[in-house]
């Protein structure tokens, strides 16, 4: 299932040369051809058939003249009653409107419709017979006809396949772009929340110190001998504690590894302590 595929998406030239190859060289040997238009000998068949595989494995870089060659190794290989034609002609269709562009799928959706017409005029004039005519027709329409229609089903495919691609990116974009737009409004509350703290401890807390630290001082040398020792200590303690909330507020600010860190990293930012 996997190999018709493979074959079918006409990404897989070497495999399809191969394949037609193979088939070619069983018909041949079978026996199965069609009445040949020319009579040949031996297998030189197998240089038309040659000719327009090497065509579709360069198909891709040269589309136009790759497809001519397969048509003309096609008709030729038809004419000495080789049904490999039939192959070839397949697939110069299918890579017209796989790989063409709109111009040239339009062009050639005219030349097909005109390659249907003039069969079935020419079988007219050669039978005269009505039935002719309709198989003639019903024979050109699934020849030129069914390798048009895969090819474009194969090309729909393919697009739709690119754009849900293409919508993936985009709504893996947007989410990149809203992950980054959270990170941002939680680093600026963060930042919003150390600012505050600071403040707070810069107005109050240090007030407090600063005020316990003056009145200690000031009551020291008109303290008893017996309670200098402890407004001493309680004024050092003070400054110390003002010295210490200084370095606090400062790094509330600053904003440090510790402040940045998330739940995660708290058994190393211990660790490091």
């Amino acid at each position: 299932m996997n190999f018709i595929r493979r074959m079918g998406s006409g990404d897989k030239e070497p495999e399809v040369v191969g394949t037609y190859l193979v088939l070619t060289a069983i018909l041949h040997l079978s026996g199965l051809a069609n009445p040949p238009w020319f009579a040949i000998r031996g297998y030189e068949w197998m240089v038309l058939l040659l000719i327009g595989l090497a065509a579709v494995l360069v198909r891709r870089r040269f589309l136009v003249a790759s497809s001519v060659a397969m048509l003309l190794a096609g008709a030729g290989l038809l004419a000495v009653g080789s049904i490999g034609g039939y192959f070839l002609v397949f697939e110069c269709v299918f890579g017209l409107f796989l790989l063409g562009s709109v111009r040239m799928r339009t062009v050639a959706l005219a030349l097909l419709c005109l390659a249907a017409i003039s069969l079935a005029i020419a079988t007219w004039l050669v039978t005269r017979n009505p039935q002719e005519v309709v198989l003639a027709l019903f024979m050109a329409g699934f020849i030129l006809f069914t390798p048009m229609l895969w090819a474009e089903n194969v090309r729909t495919a393919k697009e739709l396949a690119k754009a849900e691609a293409q919508r993936a990116e985009a709504v893996q974009s947007a989410a990149d772009a809203r992950e980054d737009q959270l990170v941002a409004e939680h680093d600026f509350s963060r930042v919003q929340e150390r600012t505050a703290l600071a403040r707070e401890m810069h107005d109050v807390l240090s007030a407090r110190f600063s005020s316990i630290a003056l009145l200690s001082g000031a009551l020291l040398p008109a303290a008893p001998q017996e309670v200098r020792a402890p407004l001493q200590s309680i004024r050092d303690e003070s400054v110390s504690g003002l010295e210490d909330m200084a370095a606090m507020v400062r790094m509330l600010h600053a904003g440090g590894p510790a402040l940045q860190a998330r739940i995660e990293d708290l058994p190393e930012l211990v660790a490091g302590f």
